[in-house]
């Protein structure tokens, strides 16, 4: 019986452009490629001289240009950049294959992508024409490359025509939603982002100071901020971060931002991310997790922060939601718990104080020295000086991320040792297996071989299996990895010797996903 591909019509690229999506998530995709662009490249990026990376916006209704000068896209990295589904970067902000192409396609029919690559003496130029290529079939987008030695490595994105654009009633809501979701960036100055030609700033909050009895005699004058220390969620998931009381009442009310590899992605201004008594059902719930109340209530205006959860989070393709995997609500009671006994920040004060009952208290208009009157001053003042309620807090960094669990390699030995044997394609195939266990080497790699030539009777080679891959860890562990380990690597096998016979038999890419299907049909090992 004919074999059924799954396969991804050209017609898809005419839908991008009719997917839900908000300004601030598209031109982000843009923003966080060219983050990681940097990122990855750091070291060889600052020898150019007084070299500090930017990222330019620039959108009207006849075309939005994104421009940086980052580490470019090499010629290597060409495919795998236009390649829808096929990330641009491994393991950052850049992770998912979808973000830019699509925000492309969601913005304009036509758009270019140039490119100047670090440590490339050429500039290469790929154009796009979503109908042109759907009518005719044609994939094929360039190079068309021009001489460019000596030149800074740069990219930039030009959406021509687009169908929409940020209009003038939008762009105060998209510069602050982008100052917010890049505040790390922007305010340790490693990174200038500007929006048409305007310098973005992420302004710090002031925290609010005053006694936590304001009657009591001595008036002790609290800043009431906390440093969260990092939260254990299990199963490898952490969290850390910081809450402050505000000096004046949020508007609009801001609740936690929770933040995955420095960038914003839930709690933003358009979407909150605030556990109140009315996301649960019952008194014990509510008990258990609620820490903001109602709309107007007090404790909503005034208590904020930020959340980092650890690197082996997941997100949506779009990065505007977090993947849980069962963690949120205990997150949620942990955070509580911390909140309701927290210790102020960088003070010698010992004393754990509850910042929840501190919110409920109606005495905000209180200050040292006065009998009532309005704090003043804007409650976005910023500065690192510490006076006036502006709290000098220090760059929040991504935490380190967290380890995975230990494994040790040699606990899980493969389905006949160190070394495997299978037939296919007319050979006999001896594998000799070398297995790491971490959250740093790719799941599968060939280290040598193969010998011989195609349908030998017998050929080896050699391959390094990641028993501990952390897509390992998110799929193959419900029942243990243990248990796992012999499907891992056999599936790693598979994908090595299809890998080799479609190298070797035909250039149709195809070809890969043939072999492998009769593989792992055959279930030839010996």
């Amino acid at each position: 019986m004919k074999q059924v591909q799954l396969t991804l019509g050209l017609q898809a690229l005419l839908t991008f452009k009719e997917m839900k999506n908000q300004h601030y998530t598209a031109l982000g995709e843009f923003v966080d490629n060219s983050i990681q662009s940097y990122l990855d490249n750091k070291d060889d990026l600052k020898t150019i001289p007084n070299y500090k990376p930017s990222i330019h916006i620039d959108a009207t209704s006849d075309e939005i240009v994104i421009e940086d000068n980052c580490a470019g896209i090499s010629e290597e990295n060409a495919v795998r950049a236009f390649d829808i589904g096929n990330p641009n970067s491994l393991g950052g902000i850049g992770t998912f294959g979808m973000g830019m192409k699509v925000s492309a396609c969601w913005y304009s029919d036509n758009w270019k992508v140039e490119t100047k690559a670090f440590n490339e003496n050429v500039a290469k130029t790929y154009e796009v024409d979503i109908q042109k290529i759907v009518k005719s079939g044609e994939v094929k987008i360039g190079p068309k490359t021009e001489d460019a030695k000596g030149a800074t490595p740069f990219t930039r994105i030009t959406l021509i025509k687009p169908h929409r654009y940020p209009r003038t009633s939008e762009v105060t809501n998209v510069r602050k939603y982008l100052e917010d979701m890049y505040r790390w960036f922007i305010n340790d100055n490693e990174i200038d982002i500007f929006y048409n030609g305007n310098k973005l700033k992420y302004k710090v909050p002031k925290v609010k100071e005053l006694s936590e009895f304001p009657h009591e005699k001595d008036k002790k004058v609290i800043k009431w901020a906390t440093e969260i220390p990092k939260l254990d969620l299990g199963d490898g998931y952490s969290a850390r971060g910081f809450a402050y009381l505000r000096d004046k009442k949020a508007n609009p009310q801001r609740g936690f931002g929770i933040f995955w590899q420095n960038k914003l992605i839930e709690g933003n201004w358009h979407s909150k991310w605030m556990p109140s008594h009315t996301d649960y059902d019952n008194k014990d719930e509510q008990e258990k997790y609620a820490i903001y109340a109602g709309e107007n209530s007090a404790i909503n205006q005034r208590l904020e922060g930020w959340i980092h959860i650890s690197k082996n989070f997941r997100t949506t393709f779009t990065k505007d939601q977090v993947i849980w995997d069962g963690k949120e609500d205990v997150l949620i009671e942990k955070l509580k718990k911390y909140l309701q006994t927290a210790t102020i920040y960088e003070s010698d004060d010992t004393k754990k104080y509850n910042f929840i009952n501190q919110a409920k208290k109606g005495r905000w208009l209180w200050k040292p020295d006065e009998d009532i009157a309005d704090s003043g001053g804007d409650i976005f003042d910023q500065g690192s000086d510490s006076s006036g309620g502006v709290i000098d807090i220090p760059p929040q960094p991504d935490p380190e991320p967290d380890p995975e669990p230990q494994v040790d390699p040699g606990k899980f030995p493969s389905a006949k040792g160190e070394n495997l044997q299978m037939r296919y394609d007319g050979t006999v195939w001896d594998i000799t297996i070398t297995k790491v266990a971490n959250d740093v080497n790719q799941f599968v790699k060939k280290t040598d071989g193969p010998t011989g030539e195609r349908h030998e009777e017998s050929r080896r080679f050699e391959i390094q299996v990641n028993v501990a891959h952390p897509f390992v860890y998110q799929f193959f562990t419900s029942s243990g990895l243990e248990s796992s380990t012999e499907g891992i690597v056999k599936l790693a096998v598979a994908i090595v010797i299809a890998g080799i016979c479609s190298d070797e038999s035909t250039k149709n890419s195809n070809a890969f996903f043939r072999h492998l299907d009769q593989i792992l049909k055959a279930d030839g090992f010996v």
